[in-house]
């Protein structure tokens, strides 16, 4: 059976959803086992609670892509070609590592409303569905994180 255009539209957005959830969640379990500081304990298991809530996400997405008859990704391999989410790097600061996850999210959130916009376009209720649970989670993780670099306490924001 030949796929459609659309078809592969909307399957090319939800592969990049699992490329940039791995990459997030990842991204998540790196600044957790290397978060420090005065706010150690609060920042450590934060980041550990919004690993959890991506990677429940990551399913999900893969599900979905077999739902519309294609193979869903899963190397690493596909995970970095695809992504578009930055992966987090060696010695990163606290704040480097919320600033990094904001910037992650805001670009997730923004690739996920176009991805919206070509399921309502073309009567695919279920994928819109989908994006639209998923970016309530990166809306929530972005107003926590956000929060830290907000109060201008001299722990984590200057």
């Amino acid at each position: 059976m030949q796929k459609s255009a659309t078809t592969v539209s909307i399957v090319d957005s939800l592969q990049r959803a699992v490329a940039n959830s791995y990459t997030v969640f990842m991204n998540y379990k790196r600044y957790h086992w290397n978060t420090f500081g005065p706010l150690f304990r609060d920042i450590h298991l934060l980041f550990d609670e919004h690993a959890d809530a991506i990677l429940k996400g990551i399913d999900e997405f893969g599900e979905r892509v077999r739902i519309l008859s294609a193979e869903s990704i899963g190397s690493p391999e596909e995970v970095s070609r695809l992504a578009t989410a930055k992966m987090a790097y060696p010695n990163m600061t606290v704040r480097a590592m919320i600033e990094q996850a904001i910037t992650n999210h805001k670009l997730v959130i923004s690739e996920f409303k176009d991805a919206i916009k070509t399921s309502d376009a073309n009567n695919d209720p279920g994928t819109s569905d989908l994006f639209i649970r998923i970016i309530q989670v990166h809306e929530k993780e972005l107003w926590f994180l956000s929060q830290f670099l907000a109060r201008n306490d001299g722990l984590v924001a200057t």
